[in-house]
């Protein structure tokens, strides 16, 4: 387990905003720490905790640092997978790399990302849609306006502003900002970024662009697939091998540690010899109809998030019960 001493530096969001043009529109303030939100309820009446953001490379870090500790795993680095075979009682698995080998199993999990090697070894097709959305990001330090709160801006009112813009409190006084784009525009240079975080940083803060310090730039594509099986005979799939996810709110690496938090018991169980005929049957039926329902609630939400018409409020984390097709996990 990740102990506390391992777990990753956060930053917990005092509060969430969500603004139009120059008006806010709706503010909610959280609580601290883990005390519930004063004046915001969500549908079952539970008040809100306020949000900690992690940032996903120092998530990776704590939880590689943790295999590493535990006695019960062995690290291959720079091996890939290269062959899979099944039978009635366990997986054989072939790697090539530096620590190429054999490996036997009672079972699999195919962790391996969008282009899956596991997933095209068990023979499961990966159907969905391409760029969806196009978005630029930034991380920087700087003063903002509304510190520790978490902002979304739509229809920013000045020249050339993306339609939707973002900004989210990490720790140490950083900002991670991010930028809606065209599905099919130009190549966003360097140059072009800096001049949005300038031009975005005045509009927040008076026309002046405050002192910033630029920590890392980039720009991503989301994409829509679903895994048509998660399970075949003792191989399974998980996290991006078997769903992407991120529009409108969806978080690809919140899902995948869903993932793991629903199968990591059941295998425990079945090597102990305590699972029932249906248990490992449970986590498809559970996690692949979580995930599908969050894929059609995000398809359903595009056409009227980005066609400038109903606005929805869609709060990140535990405040995300707003809109409870894209929270629902098991």
């Amino acid at each position: 387990p990740v102990t506390q001493g391992d777990a990753p530096a956060g930053a917990r969001w005092s509060g969430w905003r969500l603004m139009r043009r120059k008006q806010t529109v709706r503010h909610i303030a959280f609580g601290e720490g883990d005390v519930a939100a004063r004046g915001a309820t969500s549908r079952t009446g539970e008040p809100f905790a306020a949000p900690l953001h992690i940032p996903q490379h120092g998530l990776a870090v704590a939880l590689r640092r943790a295999l590493v500790g535990s006695p019960l795993v062995t690290l291959v680095a720079d091996s890939r997978v290269v062959a899979l075979e099944q039978d009635a009682d366990g997986v054989t698995v072939r790697t090539r790399g530096t620590g190429g080998n054999w490996w036997r199993g009672s079972h699999v999990v195919g962790c391996d990302g969008p282009r899956s090697t596991v997933r095209k070894l068990i023979g499961v097709r990966f159907p969905g849609r391409s760029g969806l959305e196009r978005h630029a990001v930034a991380a920087l330090r700087a003063e903002l306006p509304h510190p520790g709160e978490a902002l979304l801006h739509r229809s920013p009112p000045w020249r050339g502003a993306s339609p939707e813009i973002a900004a989210r409190p990490l720790p140490d006084g950083a900002w991670r900002l991010d930028w809606l784009l065209p599905a099919a525009g130009d190549l966003v240079t360097p140059d072009a970024l800096v001049a949005r975080v300038r031009e975005t940083l005045a509009g927040w803060c008076g026309g002046e662009t405050p002192p910033y310090e630029l920590l890392d730039t980039g720009v991503y594509t989301v994409h829509h697939r679903l895994a048509r099986s998660w399970r075949v005979d003792r191989a399974f799939l998980a996290g991006d091998a078997a769903h992407l996810v991120g529009a409108v709110g969806t978080q690809g690496l919140d899902e995948g540690l869903r993932d793991v938090r629903n199968l990591a018991w059941k295998l425990a169980a079945a090597a102990r010899g305590e699972a029932g005929p249906g248990l490992l049957d449970s986590y498809q039926a559970e996690r692949l109809g979580a995930v599908s329902a969050r894929l059609r609630a995000a398809d359903q939400s595009l056409p009227i998030l980005r066609g400038g018409g109903l606005l929805r409020e869609l709060v990140p984390g535990t405040a995300r019960g707003h809109e409870s097709l894209l929270s629902d996990a098991h």
